[in-house]
């Protein structure tokens, strides 16, 4: 299986109906994951990769369905051990990767104003004084904040995982004490950064967006 990655551009503000159209497509049990959230952009963003992951499951031809989704030690979610995805959002972008036979981390972030101080906690010394020293912009943090991100997520360790163990090889490749990680940079429209990392080199990455 390839790494296939499905987007959406979402309006936070969804329509109820169509809300409501939606989410009765899923689960009761991750129905309830959806109404828990207070925030109604919240709620859409859940749904919305909830739907991405359907879709994702389907178009692979998977026996397994949404009800096969447990959890980790981690609390990371999945479906079957050789079968990885992630999910993630920011702003007005939901995304959804799954793939075959590897570990794979996504995150998206929207462009934003930030600084490196924003960001100091998961800097290395030596990546630090490199920030300062560049004067980087807030594209530049974003972009090193969203690959970092996403070799966290793949790490499947979650916020156990210390971002300062991620050391970069160069812009596309990383390594931590057991893994070697391989990142791919993902263009789902201007204003948002999207990195996809995987612990298995050569993949070819799929990228669809679908409309809800």
């Amino acid at each position: 299986m390839d790494l296939n990655v499905y987007y959406s551009l979402i309006d936070p503000a969804m329509p109820d109906q169509e809300l409501w159209r939606y989410l009765s497509q899923l689960p009761a049990r991750l129905q309830q994951d959806v109404r828990r959230y207070r925030q109604k952009a919240d709620q859409v963003r859940t749904l919305t990769g909830k739907l991405l992951l359907k879709e994702a499951i389907t178009r692979a031809g998977l026996p397994q369905t949404l009800e096969s989704i447990a959890y980790t030690d981690f609390k990371r979610p999945f479906i079957a051990e050789n079968i990885d995805f992630n999910i993630t959002h920011s702003g007005g972008c939901v995304a959804c990767a799954i793939g075959y036979g590897m570990k794979l981390g996504i995150d998206v972030e929207e462009l934003k104003h930030i600084t490196t101080e924003d960001i100091i906690a998961v800097l290395r010394e030596e990546e630090l004084e490199e920030m300062r020293r560049i004067q980087a912009d807030p594209e530049t943090i974003l972009r090193f904040w969203t690959r970092k991100e996403a070799i966290v997520k793949a790490s499947g360790e979650g916020l156990y995982k210390q971002p300062q163990d991620i050391y970069f090889i160069d812009e596309l490749s990383a390594k931590t004490p057991d893994m070697y990680w391989y990142l791919h940079e993902l263009d789902f429209g201007g204003g948002y950064i999207a990195y996809c990392a995987t612990n298995v080199p050569g993949v070819q990455v799929l990228v669809q967006h679908m409309t809800y």
